[in-house]
């Protein structure tokens, strides 16, 4: 009987021994809980995403002012060709500067039709045929840079012709007189060896008959 309440009270003992200093489940996960509860949201600089709340963080401000996006280069002077550096360079004028009754007149011979050709930049040249309309020309052209011609030592067999108020010379050996005009350029009366004939052979004459008022003309 003593042995049996001896082990009864043993394991009385051993079962307060276990179970006295221990924590109720329902402690321990609550503490668990307390341990583990994410309040980042609730406290801004522990761990809230404030990029998206102002601008600086993620707002594209590229387009609100010209310096960040704007194509200036049509405004910028110096990226831009002046419209008159892009243009062609003038032709010779008209050259068709007398008419036909005043070439008549002047020559002795009735001019019977006139053509024009202005095909290149530098000379352009009025035929005034006399006979038929595909017959033999006096030639009026305006060349430009043909001043140059004028005086020239290269040229031989000329003459300086004086009267028309500007350098002039007359090649007998072509028929032709060669008159300084505007910025370089020359005015040419061309008769060649068909005219012969024209104004009694005085060839030179009527070439500067015809230059005078081809040249009252070219002044306006």
């Amino acid at each position: 009987m003593r042995t049996r309440h001896l082990a009864a009270a043993l394991a009385a003992v051993v079962l307060l021994a276990g179970c006295g200093d221990q924590p109720s489940p329902v402690t321990n996960d609550a503490a668990a809980t307390a341990a583990s509860t994410d309040t980042g949201p609730a406290d801004p600089a522990a761990g809230t995403d404030t990029r998206t709340a102002g601008p600086a963080a993620g707002t594209d401000t590229r387009t609100a002012g010209p310096a960040a996006g704007a194509d200036t280069d049509a405004g910028d002077p110096a990226t831009t060709a002046p419209a008159a550096s892009r243009a062609e360079a003038p032709g010779p004028p008209d050259p068709c500067l007398l008419t036909k009754t005043e070439m008549s007149r002047l020559a002795g011979v009735e001019i019977v039709a006139t053509d024009t050709d202005e095909s290149s930049q530098e000379v352009a040249v009025c035929a005034y045929h006399f006979h038929s309309t595909d017959g033999p020309a006096i030639l009026l052209q305006y060349h430009r840079g043909g001043a140059a011609m004028i005086n020239n030592p290269l040229f031989k067999g000329t003459e300086k012709v004086s009267g028309l108020g500007t350098p002039a010379e007359w090649f007998d050996g072509q028929a032709g007189l060669h008159v300084a005009v505007g910025d370089g350029d020359a005015l040419e009366v061309m008769l060649g060896v068909s005219s012969v004939k024209l104004r009694g052979g005085d060839l030179k004459g009527l070439a500067v008959d015809i230059a005078k008022l081809a040249l009252t003309r070219l002044a306006g």
